[in-house]
């Protein structure tokens, strides 16, 4: 979303933003990421008692192979070589997909 607490007005009861820790469980320079607000959230996504439509986007399965295409499209726009400061900057999610996009395939 352009405005990223904007999804916490329209999903407030779902979900939160806290700081990102970091891969030795440290605070990472004050970015934030977005989680469920309680894990019976989730519980209640994976429940069967969506309507087909609705669930075939909730199911893990699908949602990380989602996550993995958007990555690997994102990281694939990239047609020249930027300066790695440049490229943070200007393409913050850039550095997610990098690093975790293997995780989500």
């Amino acid at each position: 979303m352009p405005e990223p607490l904007e999804i916490t007005r329209y999903c407030s009861s779902l979900v939160v933003m806290v700081s990102a820790k970091g891969d030795s469980g440290e605070n990472n320079d004050g970015h934030m990421e977005l989680q469920l607000a309680h894990f019976l959230v989730k519980e209640y996504l994976m429940l069967n008692r969506l309507d087909s439509d609705t669930a075939q986007y909730v199911q893990e399965v699908a949602a990380r192979a989602s996550v993995a295409r958007v990555c690997l499209a994102y990281l694939l726009h990239f047609d020249q070589l930027l300066p790695l400061e440049n490229m943070l900057k200007g393409y913050p999610f850039a550095q997610y997909c990098a690093k975790y996009w293997m995780s989500h395939v």
